[in-house]
């Protein structure tokens, strides 16, 4: 539904973020990086733009960086954007809710943008929509071989990928 509204918190509720609406994608990501952040063997995100959040709350510090994203990243800064990644933590409970990404015009075909982020599982929804596409199944562990996706990536997608709805 176009005007649902769905609230994301982290795990003792200081910090929340509220959304409307279906995310523009939601994806899984195997990488190392991703793999620690988490403590998890991968994490599942959804990406939401400026106009569709509705509120962000809560004392959060921000972790910048992702060393697995160099490259892509490079290539936003060459674009006039700022190569990075600003996780938001909780200062309370140390969970991650959001984090913001400079997505180039490149993979946006079009227009520079910065999207938010969010951990899926911080919404603690069921029902929340499926993951499209899994990222790095190069370093997913054997015990996951099962889990499968409309789109599998080795690695990152490609600015091609992108374009054509793969994420």
């Amino acid at each position: 539904m176009a005007d649902e509204l769905r609230t994301a918190t982290c795990c003792c509720g200081d910090v929340s973020i509220t959304v409307r609406g279906e995310p523009h994608h939601v994806h899984g990501c195997h990488c190392h990086y991703c793999q620690r952040r988490t403590g998890s063997v991968w994490q599942v995100s959804c990406w939401y733009f400026d106009h569709e959040i509705e509120e962000v709350n809560g004392e959060t510090r921000v972790y910048v960086g992702h060393p697995d994203l160099t490259n892509a990243l490079e290539d936003s800064a060459a674009q006039g954007q700022r190569p990075s990644i600003d996780y938001h933590f909780c200062v309370r409970c140390g969970s991650t809710v959001y984090w913001k990404i400079p997505m180039s015009a490149e993979m946006m075909g079009g227009e520079a943008v910065v999207a938010t982020a969010i951990a899926v599982g911080c919404f603690a929804d069921r029902d929340f929509p499926v993951p499209l596409s899994d990222h790095y199944v190069c370093n997913r562990h054997p015990w996951l071989e099962g889990l499968e996706f409309e789109h599998m990536f080795e690695e990152l997608p490609t600015p091609d990928d992108l374009a054509a709805g793969k994420m």
